[in-house]
C-alpha cells in the first residue's frame, strides 16, 4: 500500500513521522516520480490537477468524473 501525505508545515510533518515511528512501520520519505506504464494523457491530467490543488484551485466532482471517463 502507498499513501502520499502532503503536510502543510514542518510541525505537521514531524507529527506524522513521529506517529509512523511509534507504530514501527516501514516508510519512505522519498517520492517515486516513475509514472511507469501510465498513458501520457493520464500523467498530464494528474500533473495539471496537482498544480491546480497547489494553487488552491478546486474542481468539482462532475469534472473529476468526466475526466475519469476519458481515461477508460
Amino acid at each position: 500500500m502507498s499513501i502520499l501525505i502532503n503536510p502543510r508545515n514542518e510541525q505537521e510533518e514531524k507529527v506524522v513521522l513521529d506517529f509512523l515511528d511509534s507504530l514501527a512501520v516501514e516508510y519512505s520519505t522519498e517520492v517515486d516520480e516513475d509514472w511507469g506504464d501510465i498513458p501520457d494523457i493520464v500523467v498530464f491530467d494528474v500533473k495539471e490537477s496537482i498544480k491546480q490543488i497547489e494553487n488552491g484551485e478546486g474542481i468539482d466532482h462532475h469534472t473529476v468524473r468526466e475526466t475519469y471517463k476519458k481515461w477508460l
